[in-house]
């Protein structure tokens, strides 16, 4: 079963890679529309961004749908460890909603904002969102690299100090 798995997930990873140079060999290889004197913008740049979406939104999919799973998992197994995992995801809701509010929101020069899907937003609300992660991704990896000097100090101190 796991082998099977493991399968599945190299094969939808080639996938979505392989389709990842599509959009990337459209967006470097469409050529550019001039705009407003020698601003030059490439003509797939909407085609990108839209992958670009897609692909955040699979993440973000998958990411709930594993992580409700476990966490009843984890309440069936261990309830006060669920409880831990339940006050984490509002720590992460929380700065996705604090990270949205800082999002600017206005549009980069030479990008047609009426190309950007409107699926269930606007063009103003698709930046924010874009600004949202990518804030919600400087702290988390932020986040990360102090856990990470933390984890090594804490080994410093118990291997040489307190032996």
């Amino acid at each position: 079963m796991a082998n099977n798995s493991k399968k599945i997930a190299s094969i939808i990873l080639g996938i979505l890679i392989l389709l990842s140079l599509v959009a990337f060999g459209f967006y470097y290889g469409g050529g550019h529309e001039i705009i407003k004197g020698d601003k030059k913008v490439p003509n797939n740049l909407d085609y990108l961004m839209i992958w670009t979406y897609v692909l955040i939104g699979l993440t973000v999919l998958s990411t709930l749908i594993f992580g409700v799973y476990n966490l009843v998992m984890s309440f069936i197994t261990n309830p006060k460890k669920a409880i831990l995992s339940v006050i984490s995801l509002i720590a992460l809701l929380g700065l996705l909603a604090v990270a949205y509010i800082l999002g600017d929101g206005s549009g980069t020069y030479g990008v047609n904002n009426d190309k950007l899907p409107k699926l269930l937003m606007d063009a103003t609300t698709w930046i924010k969102v874009t600004d949202m992660w990518i804030y919600a991704t400087y702290v988390l990896l932020g986040l990360n690299v102090v856990a990470v000097l933390a984890g090594f100090v804490k080994q410093a101190i118990q291997r040489y100090i307190l032996k």
